[in-house]
């Protein structure tokens, strides 16, 4: 789990937690995150928003430290009741870079700076992200 800072977008909410699961097989694998809006929740009318992402990402091992270059499809969805659409998708793409630090044999820091473009009714929105956080790995670290 890491917490983001997305320069550029508005709202009050300045780190949204992201949920990440990041799976290699080697140096090539899939990499998930669900990032929630504490900013686009409501209860009257019922409203959450997320951005779901999924990629690719490649390792990259320099000693301990491995660099994450990755990339894919993300979209920023809208789901509630009270208005006239009670799902809203807003397709977008994001690339960018990551570091896992390690700490312990299975524990590490992972850091993430990502570039985030989304396109909805002929306007383009670009803004980058910021995450810091921690992850708990299925292997021990190499020696």
């Amino acid at each position: 789990m890491t917490f983001d800072h997305y320069r550029g977008a508005v709202g009050a909410a300045v780190l949204r937690p992201t949920l990440r699961f990041t799976n290699f097989r080697g140096p090539l694998g899939a990499d998930f995150s669900v990032t929630f809006f504490p900013d686009g929740f409501s209860l009257r009318p019922p409203l959450v928003t997320t951005e779901l992402a999924a990629g690719l990402v490649n390792r990259v091992r320099l000693g301990p430290v491995s660099v994450l270059l990755k990339g894919g499809a993300a979209a920023i969805v809208s789901a509630g009741l009270g208005n006239e659409r009670l799902l809203h998708v807003i397709p977008g793409v994001h690339y960018g870079v990551g570091l896992l630090l390690p700490l312990e044999a299975r524990a590490r820091i992972r850091a993430d700076l990502t570039q985030h473009l989304f396109r909805s009714e002929g306007r383009s929105v670009r803004f980058w992200s910021i995450g810091l956080g921690f992850v708990v790995s299925r292997e021990a670290r190499p020696d």
